[in-house]
């Protein structure tokens, strides 16, 4: 006697009854079978050929499927199940996929929820990661892209054209606190005045700028590791713990070199230095950007000059220790609160490029931390989904040779 397992990808059920009914209607449709499915049975299949402990068991319906089309339906044998039904949940929930277990009485559903008659019950974080990769045995190199460092069309453009405005010369020459002429929309005398005093800094640092307009300024630089860029935006209307007015926001993020199966839009994670004077620069929250309010233009002047050493004592080793994929896989995994890697999907794709034997429970770590955050459980399962139908990227990250 087999314990019979139905597995699919949309839609995903709110409830019990709601699997129930799903399961039914697609029993009966026709179609190809889940995309994640053909993954998943590559992993099953390969769980039972590798891991002695599972020597001589066997699932059914894997390979032929006892139904096609939208919903699968595969049989663990009672003997089996103790070991068989979480090795498939586990892998079907890092897919995407969802497992109704008539049997049980419960469905697994990938957002970290399991759905019974009692209504949703948690999932433990790692019910949610599959089985350890196998390392696939060749190098993958990364993909440079030196390319995004220098200004774009629009930035050179506003550059060039700022140059010849005399309230932005003005502005860059100007000595000393300014009085009390407020700062509600001179967006143009505010980057000034960042370029005064940050300006040299950045430079220093191999930083090239990339404004686009008066409303931030952006500064980056290469690195093996990826692009790190900087920049300040202004607002004139915004909240932080002590008001609300105008003033800007600071924001510090890094894209990584991939390679390129693994490369792609939105390949990018925050970093957030530790907070310096807490009373102008958010109270240490745990977020991916500082903001502060700057009702005039001495109180810029003031902000600005104590936000200056910061970048040498807060964000310049954050930026150093980041330069290769190891240093940014490093200071992942050091723990602490706040963190001043935020956890994206960016970062887990550096993991299974790295492939390490602490590789799951680094995933567990980022995963926890967002949601420390607030992040949606989805936040780890798709980017799993995605990572685990890509086994020929896992652990082929060249590794480099000790020295600086």
């Amino acid at each position: 006697m087999s314990h019979a397992l139905h597995i699919w990808e949309r839609p995903l059920p709110t409830s019990l009854a709601d699997a129930q009914a799903a399961k039914s209607r697609l029993s009966a449709e026709s179609g190809p079978d889940p995309e994640g499915f053909a993954h998943l049975r590559k992993a099953l299949t390969s769980a039972l050929a590798d891991e002695p402990a599972l020597a001589g068991m066997r699932f059914e319906g894997l390979d032929d499927g006892l139904l096609t089309g939208p919903v699968r339906r595969v049989g663990v044998p009672q003997p089996f199940s103790a070991e068989l039904v979480p090795l498939l949940v586990a892998g079907a929930l890092a897919l995407g996929l969802a497992v109704y277990d008539e049997q049980a009485g419960v469905c697994y559903h990938p957002l970290r929820h399991k759905l019974t008659l009692d209504g949703q019950q948690p999932i433990r974080p790692s019910d949610l990661l599959p089985r350890p990769l196998k390392a696939a045995g060749v190098w993958l190199e990364a993909q440079p892209k030196p390319q995004e460092l220098g200004p774009d069309e629009q930035a050179r453009a506003w550059i060039a054209q700022r140059r010849r405005l005399p309230a932005f010369q003005d502005a860059l020459l100007a000595k000393g606190p300014q009085g009390l002429e407020p700062m509600d929309s001179d967006n143009l005398w505010m980057q000034a005045r960042v370029l005064r005093h940050l300006g040299p800094w950045f430079t220093a640092q191999g930083f090239v700028e990339r404004s686009r307009s008066a409303e931030a300024t952006e500064f980056a630089r290469l690195t093996a590791g990826g692009l790190q860029s900087w920049s300040l935006s202004h607002f004139l209307q915004g909240s932080t713990p002590s008001g609300t007015g105008p003033g800007f926001s600071v924001r510090c993020a890094i894209r990584p070199w991939l390679p390129e199966m693994l490369d792609g839009p939105g390949n990018a994670f925050p970093l957030v230095p530790p907070p310096h004077e807490p009373q102008s620069w958010g109270h240490g929250r745990p977020t991916s950007e500082t903001r502060v309010l700057v009702r005039t233009r001495a109180e810029l002047e003031r902000v600005l000059a104590a936000f200056r050493p910061s970048l040498d004592t807060g964000l310049l080793p954050l930026l150093e220790a980041c330069r290769t994929p190891e240093g940014i896989l490093a200071l992942a995994r050091q723990t602490g609160t706040p963190h001043p890697l935020v956890p994206t999907a960016a970062l887990k794709k550096l993991a299974h490029w790295e492939g390490a034997p602490d590789h799951q429970a680094l995933l567990q770590q980022l995963h926890q931390r967002d949601r420390a955050l607030g992040g949606h459980p989805a936040n780890l399962i798709w980017p799993a989904c995605r990572l685990r139908a890509l086994p020929q990227a896992f652990g082929t990250m060249r590794p480099r040779a000790p020295g600086p």
